[in-house]
């Protein structure tokens, strides 16, 4: 396969991608895990929600400190969100 046959079929690849976005909620580290293990990724938009003061300091700093683009932290009170997981 020369060049250009290898940056047109990259082309079409690029072409037929769609964007996925990961909901999740936590409690604790596998929020920040799932924020830091999708940073960066194209065409993934990852939301984590997590319980307001309910985390320790280090768990809030962990998600909340990842400023990529397509990572959402959001914080709230538990039945907010806890009935669209359930």
């Amino acid at each position: 396969m020369n060049t250009q046959e290898k940056t047109e079929t990259n082309e079409l690849d690029e072409s037929k991608r769609t964007k996925i976005t990961v909901l999740g909620a936590t409690s604790g580290d596998t929020g920040s895990a799932a924020l830091a293990g999708l940073r960066g990724k194209k065409n993934v938009e990852v939301f984590v929600l997590h319980p307001h003061g309910r985390v320790s300091p280090i768990q809030e700093k962990q998600m909340t400190s990842i400023v990529d683009p397509n990572v959402h932290n959001i914080s709230g009170t538990t039945p907010r969100y806890q009935f669209y997981f359930r």
